[in-house]
């Protein structure tokens, strides 16, 4: 029999492509992860003036003296093709996608557009071979400033490796975590993460701060001997440019992305049992996903939907409409109608212009037309539903729509865990966990979900989930 490493890299040649940016070899600019520091200067006009605002910006300087930042740097430099991600942690920035992203050997540049409306920030910078760095400058139409970045060893945590898997269109970028101590075959859960354009591990570009809720309960399953695997999908971390521009990515885009992972990973025959868990929106798309896949006759050992509403996108939204008037709502109305049944319809008012966008029609009508209680209905696999007690983002009747399409499903609640899958104690906490590494998993959440990847009864630190 094969030993385990060598059954994991069998499946990642023959399935997955190894990430060239697990380390960076001889000189030059290279993909990978690039560290140092930014020093800009926004130059005003009439600094000078004695009317000017004088008050104190975070940097020491006067707002009529014109605002500066000092920060430091990390630049994940992707593939040629794919860009590249900027953190700037004192501004609560991470994983920001940058646009026109351009390197070769020996040259670097890129436009950060994070400063407002005409402001694109752009980055052009070249490689010293004597100080091993890229340097340059950073300008925008009134800020002015320098960089310098160096190489940074990558440190991924233990078990875990970077790698490619295929779709039907593209590559995405994901995490495979297999524990130091485990069987020949470990079972598996395969994490699919929640809505818009959150991450691998659990972050959204858009919102300050990070949560690492996926990655921190990935590292948790492997303290418990259970592999695991997430991924970025399209539109959102290292796959950002994957979506078309301008577009937003479409349920039926992720689910048909889900089907191709989960499928290949089913056919590896590599684990002994392969579970599948959503978070929010993510565990829609597992639903949606096993039953397109047990139609092909694959089937996951197991579902696991943790954080999800059962209540229909379309109900969401004419419940939205009641706050605006008769016509507006009737207006709204035909619109959604005709996306649904593929007609033309006249341009929007200027109130509902925004939401029937042009490059929005093809996500609104796989949202609109999405019913979660009928893909959970028809779910052949186990089903584990998980509830925070402390969620306040999915209400209990929300959830409780998806329990009883299931009845005999089992149904658990985790202990002041909320929506961020984080262990809180206050009001404060659960805002804060959001954005805040530093909250942890609950370990019964942890437990709960090695416990059902192995087929083995619901362990203490969890409860039964009782309707109120």
């Amino acid at each position: 029999m094969k030993s385990l490493p060598a059954l994991v890299l069998a499946f990642c040649f023959s399935l997955i492509s190894i990430s060239p940016m697990a380390a960076q070899t001889g000189t030059g600019i290279a993909a990978g992860l690039w560290t140092g520091t930014l020093a800009i200067r926004q130059e005003t006009e009439g600094r000078n003036d004695p009317g000017s605002d004088t008050r104190k910006t975070g940097s020491g300087n006067t707002a009529g003296q014109g605002t500066s930042l000092q920060a430091s740097i990390s630049l994940r430099l992707l593939d040629l093709g794919l860009g590249a991600l900027l953190d700037i942690p004192e501004q609560s920035m991470f994983g920001y996608p940058l646009d026109q992203v351009s390197w070769t050997g020996t040259r670097l540049s890129f436009s950060f557009g994070a400063l407002g409306p005409g402001e694109d920030l752009v980055f052009e910078g070249i490689y010293s071979a004597s100080l091993k760095a890229v340097i340059g400058t950073a300008r925008s139409k009134s800020w002015k400033g320098s960089f310098r970045l160096m190489p940074a060893p990558e440190e991924d945590y233990p078990g875990e490796t970077r790698i490619w898997v295929e779709t039907d269109r593209d590559r995405l970028p994901g995490t495979l975590l297999i524990p130091e101590v485990s069987s020949a075959f470990p079972a598996i859960v395969i994490f699919l993460s929640g809505s818009g354009t959150s991450d691998r591990n659990g972050n959204n570009f858009s919102v300050p701060g990070r949560s690492d809720s996926l990655a921190l309960l990935a590292k948790a399953l492997a303290s418990r001997s259970i592999a695991s695997f997430r991924y970025d999908k399209r539109g959102s971390g290292e796959a950002y440019s994957m979506a078309e521009s301008g577009m937003n990515v479409s349920l039926d885009e992720h689910i048909e992305d889900a089907i191709r992972i989960v499928g290949d990973f089913i056919r590896s025959g590599l684990y002994s049992r392969i579970i599948v868990a959503g978070m929010n929106e993510g565990a829609w798309i597992g639903a949606a996903a096993l039953n397109r896949l047990e139609e092909e006759g694959l089937f996951a050992d197991g579902l696991a939907a943790l954080a999800v509403s059962g209540e229909r996108p379309l109900d969401l939204l004419q419940t939205s409409l009641e706050a605006l008037s008769p016509a507006l709502r009737e207006e709204a109305r035909s619109i959604t109608e005709a996306i649904l049944s593929d007609r033309l319809f006249p341009e929007p008012s200027a109130q509902l212009a925004d939401f029937f966008a042009p490059q929005r029609i093809r996500w609104l009508k796989s949202w609109l037309a999405f019913d979660p209680v009928r893909e959970f209905a028809g779910v052949e696999s186990v089903l584990l539903f998980i509830y925070g007690q402390k969620d306040l983002q999915v209400s209990r009747p929300a959830f409780e729509k998806l329990l009883d399409a299931r009845p005999h499903a089992a149904a658990r609640i985790i202990p002041s865990m909320n929506y961020a899958l984080k262990q809180v104690d206050s009001e404060t906490e659960n805002f804060d966990s959001f954005t805040n590494p530093e909250y942890p998993v609950p370990d019964a959440l942890a437990d709960l979900l090695a416990a059902f990847a192995r087929a083995r009864p619901a362990p203490v630190g969890s409860l039964p989930y009782v309707r109120e």
